[in-house]
């Protein structure tokens, strides 16, 4: 994602219910430690995986199944 920030803002403005953790959080956080990849932490439920498939739909995510 070289877009960060377009990802996080739709995160957020899709209510969707998650924290951010590993490198990407410590530099939101000041570190000046960078890493390339975002590590989320998320509730895995029909309405929040419904909540994320709408956020990325014109990014046409493929993998998000949920049973």
């Amino acid at each position: 994602m070289q877009d960060f920030s377009t990802l996080w803002r739709r995160l957020v403005d899709a209510g969707w219910d998650f924290v951010m953790v590993g490198g990407f959080a410590a530099v939101r956080r000041g570190s000046a430690c960078l890493t390339r990849d975002v590590d989320i932490c998320a509730l895995l439920t029909s309405e929040n995986v419904a909540k994320l498939r709408a956020a990325l739909r014109e990014w046409n995510p493929q993998g998000f199944t949920h049973g």
